[in-house]
């Protein structure tokens, strides 16, 4: 994914007003794109019952949070119903309320999709384990500086820009490959075209 326009979004952030100088992070843009994108393909937004599947109505997301007692994945819920803003102030909270020891089971549990990222000491790229009873995770790797290419004026130009890996691992008894995939280029999309209103 070329991360430049997300880049230059949240250079926009900063200046507004609502944000108080301080930007909302690049894996907040990355949660907003993929809950756009879990509406638009709502199988991914889905759990694993016993014989069943249940998609769900409210996308509840799973963000892995790094503490020192290893990896917790507190939800956010509702995330389809909030803002930029409102699922940075959520992310912030509960990443909190993580390594500080104070995070609740009700936090820890009824997720129905997973975002994980590297961390500080990140990687380019790398798969995730489906949290069950979810049928999706979707990994982002570190963002670095790469050259790519674009087209202007009718001109391919190498440029340098920002660039992240994402990995999508799914449940494929419920999901194939074409939603997969669908689901991907579209996080993707949305990543690059940087839309999002604070």
């Amino acid at each position: 994914v070329d991360m430049s326009g997300l880049t230059k979004l949240r250079e926009e952030w900063k200046k507004s007003k609502e944000t108080g100088g301080k930007a909302p992070s690049f894996l907040v843009g990355i949660c907003r794109a993929t809950v756009q994108a879990l509406s638009e393909f709502p199988k991914l937004n889905a759990v694993v019952q016993d014989e069943s599947h249940i998609i769900r109505r409210d996308i509840n997301l799973g963000v892995a949070v790094e503490t020192e007692k290893g990896l917790l994945v507190p939800v956010i819920r509702k995330a389809n119903e909030k803002s930029v803003l409102g699922l940075s102030r959520s992310l912030d909270e509960l990443a909190l309320k993580a390594r500080t020891g104070k995070v609740t089971a009700d936090e820890l549990s009824g997720g129905s999709f997973t975002v994980s990222n590297p961390g500080l000491k990140g990687n380019l790229f790398g798969g995730a384990i489906i949290n069950q009873p979810n049928v999706g995770i979707l990994r982002m790797g570190e963002i670095n500086k790469r050259v790519v290419v674009v087209e202007a004026d009718g001109q391919d130009h190498m440029v340098i820009h920002p660039v992240m890996y994402m990995a999508l691992s799914y449940d494929h008894r419920i999901v194939d490959g074409v939603a997969a995939n669908s689901f991907l280029w579209r996080v993707t999309e949305l990543l690059e075209k940087a839309d999002f209103e604070v």
